[in-house]
């Protein structure tokens, strides 16, 4: 019998083959073009004309101690005519400052420096850390010339002291990276001196309205194994300037007589800039950029002779830097335009996994990280620049990571900015033939999104389309007139609106009306028979294709149901039990158990989610917020709501008494063996959980020594003994357990072995667990598919969530969360992140967290939301 959603062997294997062949194919175009990565490079000098630019009074919204945001709306045209279908909009919040800078480490161990400095530079490759410096203060120093009350700052305390000649350096240097800035005026010197100093030289902030300081998101803090010393040869000024900081057209200037001194030809540079383009991508992974130790000295200087092969700066070639600083700023957008590079149009969600298995297969036999690099900028050439900062800045491998999972994320607003094809949300619905009597399931999504019903305001989280399709007579009404209506249907961009400041707004119409977006390089003519195909990574158990089949029907089937014809992919093992909504209960015995509740979960089941990894990065301090209190067996119910052990309601605020409510129950009471007496121990409140700026005033403890801690036991009176509990001996011998020895050392527990993992449901269902760990900072990623997953055959889960998990230092966390779960049965419910996924930082010391993008979960209508960025 035919699978109704898994393809056969042979559509696996082709769609492997074809994978492998357009990789192959793009590989050896790549080889051949001398002038790719130049060509791309060069695209940074007209970037895409529909990216927007800060308008000078933009509204920033600056109240969270972690990360500044500005905010705006894109405007979407469902259809050509505005009365047909009206347009609508989506907010998109940027990053326009963070919480502190970006740390780049100059070392001489190529094991840990994992970048990739393009060949084709040659020894020019040895400039770019000092590059990379430059254009990141130029990016900071523009921001800080548009963004209101941000401003750039020098350390007055700078290294530089009278005339420094290359001639006169002392022989204590020859440990020190020696970076030779020419004959230039004191104040270019002193700059260079500024930004290449380890002993921070600059920064670029703005203040929040909680008063501390937050970053630009190019602000960097330099870390080098060697010193490095700035060579320079002062002039003679007959003026001094009064300037006190650097503004972006004089360090433009700087970093052009450096690049003509050095005959740094035009791609270095530009090379350079885009790897400082990703430098705000590198904070959003909470990552630091490794690079190799400058050594610029053993080129020499740019000859007379040098000057007919070299493409130089000029000071009118000036880039056009504000519509490159949104880009860049939105990191989420260019992490999702460099994964973009693995989508294919017509790849359908259930055989996804097989064309990124075969695209892998290929892409994992390239071992020369140049011919990577070209490779994958030959895909797409419009947007290699990308690639080339992400190469530079080690930033590729998360990337592949994520591209290899098929879990990575969309972001329209970049993609319709740069003309990018990134989803199959973004293609035209054609026009239905004559007499037809069914659609594209495709085209059945793109129609409900373009309707934007309040069902289908957000687009598919994943980009890959559903398979098959759908007769008219099953599907929405609004698909079925638009399908049929004979207009023209497509996601096309109308324009962008800045939120500014006094509630206005300030409208960016595109210089060009309308940009198609681009197709991909790479497509085989019949899908190409020439390249032998290599079958040793070929696996049938294709679990990105059961998770994207799953993720896509979810947001189609998940509101209203599937129809009657679709009865054999709703049983699917991909897909079972999506909407049982109205099914009937599983009849038999089941446990009543205490719910499971928590600030990011609230489900009122058990079950296995990928708290693993944030579990404990979020704490409230000190918890003091129980007191004791007894139930009976059948719990609080109606009015009835327990005894409340340290007496009758709250005693008086400072009093010291039993029920004094400034003292807090702890965990873990325990009864004594009769069963009449309870100990438990409560602590105090304290500073600064109460006092200063929060509202519960702080009382002196009233016990011995001033003690904030304190343990009662409380006597039932009223009860009766009940007989000991009998014990059973047991053997001193442990079959399982390794005897302990005084003296010896205990043998570390080992830890959870990476892998998949498959929990089974006490009633039904079950849920796949794929656990990845990750190498530092990565701690990992946890990701699980639900299948009509029940423990008490009352409510059941369906669904897919993941989260990544890294850590900058002990106490720093920060996760990516993804999350589409759906809950049917007795209890209704959803668990869903924002598109593009909810993005988390903690300080554990602090319990300050950063966030983007919004975790919700809905039980029987009732919400939870994610904590609020600055909480």
């Amino acid at each position: 019998m035919e699978d109704a959603v898994r393809p056969d062997e042979k559509a696996a294997r082709d769609m492997y083959a074809r994978g492998y062949r357009t990789w192959s194919n793009l590989y050896e175009h790549a080889s051949k073009d001398v002038h790719l990565l130049r060509n791309c490079l060069q695209r940074l000098r007209t970037p895409f004309p529909r990216l927007p630019q800060f308008p000078n009074n933009l509204d920033i919204d600056k109240s969270f101690s972690g990360a500044a945001f500005a905010k705006g709306r894109n405007t979407w045209l469902p259809a050509e005519e505005l009365d047909h279908l009206p347009p609508f909009q989506d907010e998109l919040v940027v990053d326009v400052a963070w919480d502190k800078p970006t740390q780049i480490l100059l070392t001489s161990d190529v094991r840990r420096s994992k970048t990739t400095l393009p060949d084709i530079f040659r020894r020019q490759s040895n400039h770019i850390p000092v590059l990379l410096q430059a254009w990141a203060y130029i990016l900071a120093a523009r921001w800080t010339e548009l963004i209101p009350e941000a401003h750039i700052s020098h350390n007055a305390d700078s290294r530089l002291r009278g005339d420094l000649d290359a001639s006169l350096l002392p022989n204590n240097n020859q440990d020190s990276a020696i970076i030779n800035v020419g004959e230039v005026g004191r104040d270019a010197a002193r700059w260079w001196d500024d930004i290449l100093s380890v002993e921070g030289g600059w920064d670029a902030t703005i203040r929040s309205t909680k008063g501390g300081l937050l970053h630009s998101p190019w602000s960097t803090t330099l870390v080098s194994e060697r010193p490095l010393v700035i060579s320079a040869k002062i002039k003679t000024e007959t003026s001094t300037s009064k300037e006190t900081t650097t503004s972006s057209d004089a360090a433009y200037s700087y970093l052009t007589d450096y690049c003509n001194l050095h005959g740094i030809d035009d791609d270095v540079s530009l090379a350079a800039l885009a790897a400082a383009l990703q430098i705000p991508a590198i904070k959003y992974d909470r990552r630091r950029i490794e690079l190799p130790i400058p050594d610029p000295a053993q080129d020499g200087l740019r000859t007379k002779r040098d000057h007919a092969d070299t493409s130089l700066f000029t000071l009118q070639d000036r880039l056009p830097l504000d519509r490159l600083l949104t880009l860049s700023c939105n990191a989420r957008g260019t992490k999702a335009l460099l994964s973009s590079a693995f989508f294919e149009l017509d790849v359908t969600s259930n055989i996804c996994g097989m064309w990124l298995q075969g695209s892998f297969a290929f892409l994992n036999t390239i071992k020369d990280p140049h011919s990577l690099l070209k490779t994958l900028i030959h895909r797409d050439p419009d947007i290699g620049f990308l690639w080339v900062g992400a190469f530079i800045t080690g930033g590729y491998h998360k990337t592949l990571r994520e591209g290899r999972s098929g879990g990575w994320i969309i972001e329209l607003a970049a993609a319709a900015w740069t003309g990018t094809l990134m989803s199959f949300i973004q293609a035209p619905v054609p026009h239905l033939a004559v007499g037809a009597q069914s659609i594209s399931r495709a085209d059945e999504c793109r129609l409900l999104y373009l309707c934007h019903e309040i069902n289908y305001t957000t687009p598919p989280l994943l980009p890959f389309a559903p398979f098959g399709s759908t007769a008219l007579h099953d599907t929405n009404l609004d698909v079925r007139k638009h399908s049929l209506c004979g207009r023209d249907h497509g996601l096309q961009y109308s324009h962008w609106k800045w939120h500014c400041k006094d509630d206005t707004e300030f409208d960016q119409e595109p210089h060009v009306p309308t940009i198609t977006t681009r197709p991909k390089n790479g497509q085989l003519l019949n899908h190409g028979t020439a390249v032998d195909v290599d079958y040793d990574e070929y696996d049938s158990e294709d679990e990105n294709s059961e998770m994207v089949t799953r993720n896509i029907f979810t947001w189609l089937r998940g509101e209203d149901g599937f129809p009657v014809a679709e009865r054999e992919i709703r049983e699917h093992e991909w897909i079972d039990n999506l909407d049982d909504g109205d099914d009937s209960p599983v009849e038999g015995d089941t446990e009543e158990q205490a719910p499971k509740k928590s600030e990011e979960a609230g489900y009122e089941v058990s079950y296995p989610n990928c708290g693993i990894l944030p579990a404990s990065s979020r704490n409230n301090g000190l918890r003091r917020f129980f007191q004791p209190y007894l139930l009976d067996f059948d719990g609080d119910r109606g009015d009835y709501y327990g005894q409340k052990i340290n007496g009758d309601n709250d005693g008086v605020p400072g009093s010291g008494a039993i029920n004094d409510p400034g003292w807090k129950g702890m965990a873990g009471p325990r009864w004594s063996p009769d069963s009449r007496q309870l100990v438990f121990w409560q602590t105090h409140t304290v500073s600064p959980s109460c006092g200063g700026d929060n509202p519960l005033p702080c009382y002196p403890s009233k016990e011995q020594g001033g003690r904030n801690y304190r343990m009662y036991i409380a006597t039932f009176t009223s009860r009766s003994a009940s007989p000991p509990a009998p014990v059973k001996e047991h053997s001193d011998t442990i079959p399982w357990g390794v005897p302990y020895v005084p003296g010896s050392q205990v043998t570390p527990k080992p830890g959870l072995v990476g892998g998949i993992y498959t929990l089974y449901g006490k009633s039904s269902g079950e849920a796949k667990v794929n656990i990845t760990w990750g190498t530092a900072p990565e701690i990992g990623t946890v990701s699980v598919v639900y299948k009509n997953y029940s423990l008490d055959g009352k409510s059941f889960l369906n669904g897919n969530e993941s989260v990544t998990g890294s850590v900058e230092r002990l106490t720093d966390f920060s996760f990516d969360w993804y999350s589409d779960i759906r809950q049917t049965g007795a209890v209704k419910g959803t668990k869903k992140t924002s598109p593009g996924g909810y993005h988390a930082n903690i300080d554990v010391m602090t319990n300050d967290l950063t966030s983007n993008g919004t975790l919700t979960t809905t039980l029987d209508g009732v919400e939870w939301r994610s904590p609020r960025s600055g909480t």
